[in-house]
Parts: C-alpha cells; sequence; structure tokens
C-alpha cells in the first residue's frame, strides 16, 4: 500500500549524497519540449534559506508540478515522464548522477508526511516534503501513474513506487552495489508494517527496488542510460532496434520539432535527440528501439536513441 512506501525517506532524508565524480552533460537528451524552465525558489520561500541540496531537490519539484510537465505526460506517456524527471535532476545536478538520484527520490515522494511508530510514545508525524500542502496536491497529481513494466498498457498507479526505483538506485549507484541496495530495501520493506502507521510488506515495492537497482548498475557501465531503459524496454523482449545513416531535419509544423531522414528514406522521430544533435541537414549514425508512441507530430517512427554520432 501506499501508505507504507514513503518510509523510505526517513533513511534518504538524513542521507546526504555522495559526490562521485563529475561528468559532462548527457549528449542523449530528452525531446526539447521537455526541457522548458522553471523558477528556482523565491526570496520569501522558505525553501531560498535551505541548504544548496534541498533548494535543488524543491526546483525539481516545482519542474514536476508545472502544467506543462502534466500536458507532457498525457501527450508522450508515463515512461517518457519518468525520463524527464531524471534528465532534468541530471541537469539540476551539473551532472553528477549521484546527487540526480538523489533528488529524484525526493522528489517524487507520494507523502506529506508519514506516521512512525514510537515505543510507548504511540505515532509521531514525520514530514516528508517543504512543499505547502497544495504544491504537494499538485505535484502528486502529475506524477507518473503507469511506472512498472507491468503496468504499461493497462490502468494502475504506481506513483508510490517512483521513490523506491530512484532510491535503490541511488544506493546501488553511490555504493557500486546490488547486494547493499537489495539488503537496505528488504529491510525498510521488514520494518514498515512494524514501524509505520499503515506500512505494508509489498512485494511490488520489492521489484521496483530490483529495477532500481538495474538502473544504477546501468549508470555506472554507461552515463547514457535512462529510467525507460529498465521500466518499458525491460518488458519489450522482441522490441525492433533501428540503426543506419540518415540526416537530421528540422520540421517546422506542430510547434517545430527535428526528425532523422535515413538513407533509405524511413522517418524516425527520436524522443531523446541531444541538444548537439538538433541541427537541420547534420549527417549522423544512429542506433535505438522503436517505441511506436502515438504522437501529435504524425510524422515518423518514434525511436528511443541508445547511440548517435556525426557521420561524414
Amino acid at each position: 500500500m501506499r501508505a507504507g512506501c514513503a518510509s523510505v525517506g526517513i533513511f534518504f532524508f538524513f542521507c546526504m549524497p555522495h559526490i562521485m565524480f563529475s561528468q559532462s552533460p548527457d549528449s542523449l537528451r530528452i525531446a526539447v519540449e521537455w526541457n522548458y524552465p522553471v523558477a528556482g525558489p523565491s526570496f520569501f520561500s522558505f525553501e531560498h534559506f535551505l541548504p544548496k541540496l534541498f533548494r535543488h531537490e524543491a526546483e525539481l519539484k516545482s519542474y514536476i508540478r508545472d502544467p506543462r510537465f502534466l500536458s507532457l505526460r498525457l501527450a508522450d506517456g508515463d515512461t517518457m515522464a519518468v525520463d524527464a524527471i531524471f534528465d532534468r535532476a541530471v541537469e539540476i545536478a551539473d551532472g553528477d548522477i549521484g546527487t540526480a538520484l538523489w533528488l529524484c527520490t525526493f522528489a517524487t515522494m507520494d507523502h506529506f508526511r508519514i506516521g512512525v511508530e514510537i515505543p510507548l510514545l504511540g505515532a509521531l508525524p514525520v514530514p516528508l516534503t517543504t512543499e505547502s500542502r497544495e504544491h504537494f496536491r499538485v505535484r502528486f497529481s502529475h506524477l507518473p501513474r503507469r511506472v512498472l513494466p507491468d503496468s504499461v498498457g493497462r490502468r494502475a498507479d504506481d506513483r508510490d513506487k517512483l521513490q523506491h526505483f530512484f532510491g535503490s538506485a541511488y544506493l546501488t549507484y553511490t555504493s557500486n552495489s546490488e547486494f547493499f541496495a537489495n539488503g537496505f530495501g528488504n529491510f525498510v520493506e521488514w520494518g514498515e508494517p512494524k514501524f509505520i502507521v499503515g506500512g505494508t510488506n509489498d512485494s511490488r515495492d520489492k521489484f521496483a527496488n530490483r529495477l532500481g537497482q538495474q538502473f544504477g548498475m546501468m549508470l555506472i557501465d554507461s552515463y547514457n542510460a535512462l529510467p525507460s531503459d529498465v521500466l518499458w524496454y525491460g518488458s519489450k523482449k522482441e522490441a525492433q532496434e533501428v540503426s543506419g545513416k540518415g540526416m537530421v531535419v528540422y520540421m517546422s509544423f506542430e510547434g517545430g520539432f527535428y526528425g532523422i531522414i535515413s538513407d533509405k528514406g524511413l522517418h524516425y522521430l527520436p524522443e531523446n535527440l541531444g541538444v548537439d544533435f538538433q541541427k537541420d541537414s547534420m549527417r549522423v549514425y544512429f542506433k535505438g528501439v522503436a517505441t511506436d508512441r502515438r504522437t501529435t507530430k504524425m510524422w515518423g517512427r518514434t525511436i528511443k536513441l541508445n547511440y548517435i554520432e556525426r557521420a561524414e
């Protein structure tokens, strides 16, 4: 149940991210329309006076609360929205993956506060966000709902699984150990019914944890990894791969967007074409996986790029 899932936040609230190392920004970015600007905490807000890390958390939450996030999530799908949250977190964290995963964990918390059972004292309310109740309500309503692979294509509400996914990915990435992250996740699930009001030992929480561990290990091996590599493509064993040489083209309708026309004349609509490659008439070599999503652009076959480079 959702009531117990937020207990994972108690640990992370007091756990600062390990600054592993700085890396150059990922060139395989999500679609440009997701990269809209949002203002940081106002000078008159409580968040403005918090440490930098928590101001960054507030900025990521503001990104999710934005009406544009909800519109794009409904148009492009929940998995793309999860990618967008992570991509923006990496940008806010100046390319530091560990910090980005920590920010994602707290920006996707699904509880305003939880009750912690204290022996002899009873339930103690513990806040999990510095947001106002109204801001929390809006952000929670915008969170992706179909998150786990078995939720794709059906009605589901996995908003409580995002914190498990990103939190487990954070622990895996910063410790370089799936074993540690798995042990901590199992400990949290064991303790939820004992110490958290309304908490349960949920098998799907553990499933989200395992997927997060996979994502954390992928990030260690490849800076270009995105949540969709685990959350969506892991359930598509026979997803069609596409590759070849072609030309990037700019199309001016539907607000403007970039596509790729292959040398064979095929039209592809990348969901994550990097800003470095958003140049009309640029020759490229690319590899990706067909996603076949419905879009309003009505141009080309949607793909997720796994690799792209400039071609002569």
